[in-house]
């Protein structure tokens, strides 16, 4: 499955070649930059500058890199970010979230208001947020 993942707020495409791409702020040190992450959910890596780090437990604020929109998911919890997923091969929409606490893995995937995939050894620290029929 090639998927593409959107901004939810100006539909603008965030993949680039085998990368999500965002511009981030740290609220502790304001470092800013752009950042890489894998569009395979569940692998963690990130490409930046090297000067574009963040220490364990830090807050990073994720932008869209096209509208500028923050994109915290608020309404969820403030310690997540929310983007859209969509399918090349179904044109299926999920919504994904993941922490933007540095160093903390936990990625989900919803569909329907249902948790349809979930990663990350800290995935079970925002589990009760979703309605989970698994």
């Amino acid at each position: 499955m090639k998927e593409n993942y959107l901004c939810p707020k100006c539909n603008a495409h965030l993949r680039v070649g085998e990368n999500v791409v965002f511009y981030v702020i740290s609220k502790k040190s304001n470092n800013k930059g752009l950042i890489m992450l894998n569009p395979n959910l569940g692998d963690y890596s990130i490409t930046s500058h090297p000067k574009v780090t963040f220490e364990k437990g830090e807050y990073v604020e994720f932008y869209c890199p096209v509208c500028h929109a923050n994109l915290a998911a608020s309404k969820i919890n403030s310690n997540l970010v929310k983007i859209i997923m969509v399918d090349d091969l179904t044109g299926q929409k999920s919504d994904v979230y993941f922490s933007k606490v540095a160093g903390e893995k936990s990625t989900f995937r919803i569909t329907d208001n249902k948790i349809i995939e979930k990663y990350g050894d800290d995935a079970h620290l925002y589990s009760n947020l979703f309605d989970i029929s698994e």
